[in-house]
């Protein structure tokens, strides 16, 4: 495995270089795209709706609502595009796999990498700033913490992308069904609400959810300064540990058919 590393840093730039080709602003896209959503979500949640969240400070205080929604949505970003862009890492890749022995198994990790990566500076600079403003209820080491929670999530999202990324070889309409797939997700996850406001009789199905325990895991760390609660620890390892097992199995199983298929 260790062969391949050298191999990832040009597929990073490559997936970098692609992504903002011909665009005028280029890498400042990173720190753009997600202040417009972030900013849309706040102004219909918090300013049209006046959504109110539930005191989570030791006065009392209520959360501001920019808050939480950063907490998780700036994770949850990384995690979608990580999918979007990984179940047609195969797909879009076909020259080269025809006329190549590269190793088809980096371009869904690459696409993971580049995903994550690029929104972990955006992460750290609006937590820590929330943090400075002391409007992040949380220490500067449960940042760290929410680093390694964020790698949890990568390695899941890889695993699931090895998984499409393999299918989608098989099955194109995947590629078209992962971004209406993902858009359900987001709505069914406590990301733009607390978990504490969906009615008890369907909290079950919120957590049937599988980037459910991810986000809680974030309000815990950053919200309240507290490690993520054991259903959430539980369930983020098995998933995690589910899907990199079946998305890298089938992955190694398939891609021997692949430049046929392609």
């Amino acid at each position: 495995m260790h062969k391949l590393f050298p191999l990832l840093r040009p597929l990073l730039l490559r997936e970098w270089r692609e992504t903002y080709a011909g665009s005028l602003l280029g890498g400042a896209w990173n720190l753009v795209q997600p202040l417009l959503f972030v900013l849309l979500y706040w102004w219909v949640f918090s300013a049209v709706w006046k959504m109110r969240l539930p005191a989570s400070s030791a006065d009392g205080s209520e959360l501001p609502y920019i808050v939480f929604l950063l907490s998780a949505m700036l994770p949850w970003m990384a995690f979608q595009e990580s999918l979007v862009r990984g179940v047609s890492s195969v797909v879009s890749k076909a020259d080269v796999l025809r006329h190549s022995p590269f190793p088809a198994t980096l371009y869904p990790l690459s696409r993971v990498l580049a995903a994550h990566g690029t929104f972990v500076l955006v992460m750290l600079v609006a937590w820590a700033a929330l943090w400075a403003a002391g409007m992040m209820p949380t220490s500067p080491w449960m940042l760290l913490v929410a680093l390694l929670w964020l790698g949890l999530q990568a390695l899941f999202a890889l695993g699931l992308a090895w998984l499409l990324a393999a299918l989608a070889v098989y099955l194109r309409d995947l590629i078209h069904a992962v971004a209406m797939v993902m858009t359900f997700l987001l709505f069914t996850a406590p990301i733009l609400y607390p978990l504490s406001q969906v009615p008890a009789d369907w909290r079950a199905v919120v957590w049937m959810n599988p980037f459910t325990p991810f986000a809680e895991g974030f309000h815990a760390i950053l919200l309240h300064g507290t490690m993520p609660s054991i259903l959430s620890l539980g369930l983020g390892f098995a998933y995690t540990a589910l899907a990199l097992l079946l998305g890298y199995s089938l992955f190694r199983k398939l891609q021997a058919g692949f430049v046929d298929v392609l």
